[in-house]
């Protein structure tokens, strides 16, 4: 078995570059055999069983998440980004200690990888106005649903304000309509902590969140309900919220599409969830996992 580490040697939130982590994996007695680079991972081979280490946010997570998908490796996230939110998902906090105990621990459970072609993503995926808000702020910026709060800026855009007409379908449902945002949820929190209601990363299915053209003044209305009680807390035309493991969306216009913070092209947008395609390193906290640790199911 070769431990990786993959991550930027020179950079990191609050300095936690690969040389900060080999010193805290060191001090739990984890030794790291190799060291790459995020632009390296599409050149290198990892075999089954090999632990792959990801410090970095959840862009860097998503490449070393397939990868280490694909060659039956483990994956372990060491919390290095802005927000951090699928090590959320794992019962990770921002701690480097708790997330090198849990390399050391070994803990393992089984998440879904959501397949775009030959690209994947762990965490969450736009499409439409949230998509364009993620590419028009920065990094601390990036909210789930395009958050309202600063879409206004987008909404003196003509395509953004009445939305792009499309054919949503959910598994075998299909819902059509002028959309201006969908959301698509894997992991469990977005925006630095915001939990997704009823998301877990391994439970099997995406939780889809699509917006219908309204009025701004309705379209607040709705948000204000969804965060302050959930979804099911409203029945509104302009919102659809649904469980799937395949999911096809097809506009009249493209629109841009966002994933784990990457830029992810346009519509047409085609997803398939893979599903306990990916075996991880789980931390000590309760996380969103569906899946309990063996001590808590007994």
């Amino acid at each position: 078995m070769t431990t990786w580490l993959i991550g930027n040697p020179d950079a990191g939130d609050d300095g936690r570059g690969t040389s900060f982590w080999r010193e805290a994996l060191a001090a739990v007695d984890v030794t790291v055999d190799r060291v790459l680079e995020p632009a390296d991972l599409d050149e290198t081979s990892f075999a089954a069983g090999d632990r792959v280490l990801a410090a970095g946010g959840d862009g860097t997570v998503q490449r070393a998440a397939i990868v280490s998908a694909d060659a039956g490796a483990v994956l372990a996230v060491l919390p290095s980004g802005t927000a951090n939110d699928f090590a959320r998902s794992l019962g990770l906090d921002d701690d480097p200690a708790t997330a090198c105990r849990a390399v050391a621990d070994d803990r393992r459970v089984a998440v879904d990888l959501a397949r775009v072609g030959e690209r994947a993503f762990i965490n969450v995926a736009h499409a439409g106005l949230g998509a364009e808000a993620s590419r028009a702020v920065d990094d601390a910026d990036k909210q789930w649903l395009g958050q309202f709060s600063y879409a206004g800026r987008l909404f003196d855009r003509w395509r953004a304000a009445r939305g792009v007409r499309g054919v949503l379908v959910c598994d075998d449902r299909e819902y059509r309509g002028r959309w201006l945002e969908i959301g698509l949820a894997n992991g469990a929190f977005y925006g630095g902590g915001h939990r997704i209601p009823e998301a877990a990363p391994d439970d099997g299915r995406l939780e889809v969140y699509a917006v219908r053209a309204a009025h701004p003044a309705r379209l607040a209305w709705i948000f204000a309900r969804v965060r302050l009680f959930g979804p099911a807390s409203i029945d509104a035309p302009e919102l659809v919220h649904r469980r799937c493991r395949r999911l096809r969306l097809d506009t009249a216009v493209p629109m841009p599409v966002t994933a784990d913070g990457e830029d992810f092209g346009e519509t047409p947008l085609d997803i398939e969830l893979d599903a306990g395609a990916l075996q991880v390193v789980r931390g000590p906290g309760p996380g969103a996992l569906s899946v309990p640790e063996p001590e808590e199911a007994a």
